[in-house]
């Protein structure tokens, strides 16, 4: 497994913005995300890359 990850959640204020329960990737798995424009799909990635700007995650 490449990265996997439990409880991954990111607010602004009372704006919940990403709230995943369980997130597993592996090694072979290709992945895309999709959403409008300034939603925060690259932000997303940097804070999985960080680990330290999500509210509580739990990474392995």
């Amino acid at each position: 497994m490449l990265l996997s990850g439990q409880n991954i959640k990111k607010e602004y204020g009372l704006q919940k913005i990403i709230d995943i329960k369980k997130l597993e990737i592996n090694d072979r798995d290709r992945i895309g995300i999709v959403g409008r424009n300034g939603v925060g799909k690259a932000g997303l990635i940097i804070w999985i890359k960080r680990k330290d700007r999500l509210n509580y995650p739990t990474f392995q």
